[in-house]
């Protein structure tokens, strides 16, 4: 885009590597609008994209099928809609990205 749109990507990081970022970059105004997991032979590796965007944004990963549905339920319920979600660990974990306007 001519416009330019500022974005920070995290890179492959552990679960508890991006919990920090997540943190760090929403104190800069830059959410979550993507996550995804990458299963390598060392381990899973997580990254997102990061976007000064209106609205509100969360971000979750490491769900089983029963906490997705129930995560899901309890975000609709406050306004939230799913934005991304991602299967992994032959569908047994779950990565959602959640936005209100």
């Amino acid at each position: 885009s001519k416009e330019g749109r500022p974005f920070r990507f995290s890179g492959l990081k552990s679960s508890a590597e991006l919990d920090a970022l997540v943190a760090e970059y929403q104190e800069d105004g830059y959410l979550p609008v993507s996550v995804n997991v990458a299963e390598l032979s060392n381990g899973k590796l997580y990254s997102a994209i990061f976007r000064k965007l209106p609205g509100f944004w969360k971000v979750f990963w490491g769900r089983t099928p029963g906490e997705y549905q129930s995560l899901v339920g309890e975000q609709v319920a406050l306004g939230y809609r799913v934005w991304k979600v991602q299967g992994y660990a032959s569908s047994g974990r779950y990565a959602v990205v959640f936005h209100r306007e």
